[in-house]
């Protein structure tokens, strides 16, 4: 398992093998204003494959999300720890999802669902892709068990999809515990990054 002691985590109620998972990394501080904007526009288009990963459940949220809206310990600020605790829960979601396709965003994306699935079409969810926006334009370097290595990685605020392929690789990983989080401990990089760096 990529997580621990989070709320909420046996809510997960996937259909078995889905084409399609996306989550949305939020927090209770913009439920008025982003999560509110997502719930009246493009989660609509798809409401069925999205699932919003926050720090507290908020009774006054304008819709019941039921099992889609996944609750964490992971705190309210945009701190490593805080920002690596919900990718981890987001990396669950995927492998318990086993869809074809996993998809993360931020709150602060607009998301047109149907060009998204169109474009994925194209591609093969049972070999290596990881899609998404190159955060910079040289590669970092890191030091990891005592070797330098040089990668580049898709920037978490441009959101980025995972194949099926990937996603049972880093599981694989993880059960050797080679986690998001202990990753990005031993390399001091935040949740995006770390996660570049294991693909």
């Amino acid at each position: 398992s990529f997580v621990s002691q989070i709320d909420g985590i046996q809510q997960f109620k996937f259909k078995p093998n889905s084409k399609l998972i996306i989550t949305v990394k939020t927090s209770s501080v913009y439920y008025k204003t982003r999560l509110r904007y997502i719930l009246e526009t493009w989660f609509n288009l798809a409401p069925n494959y999205i699932y919003f990963v926050s720090d507290k459940l908020d009774p006054r949220l304008p819709i019941d999300l039921g099992n889609h809206f996944i609750y964490t310990k992971c705190g309210v600020t945009h701190q490593r720890s805080t920002l690596v605790c919900k990718l981890s829960v987001e990396l669950e979601m995927f492998f318990q999802a086993k869809a074809d396709w996993s998809c993360h965003f931020d709150d602060d994306n607009y998301v047109n669902i149907p060009n998204l699935i169109n474009f994925l079409s194209d591609f093969n969810p049972d070999i290596p892709h990881y899609i998404g926006r190159i955060s910079v334009g040289r590669r970092i370097k890191v030091i990891y068990r005592n070797q330098t290595i040089g990668f580049t990685f898709g920037t978490g605020g441009a959101g980025f999809c995972l194949s099926r392929w990937v996603v049972s690789k880093l599981f694989e990983l993880a059960k050797n515990n080679i986690t998001l989080l202990n990753v990005s401990n031993e390399i001091g990089t935040p949740d995006d990054v770390t996660l570049g760096f294991m693909i």
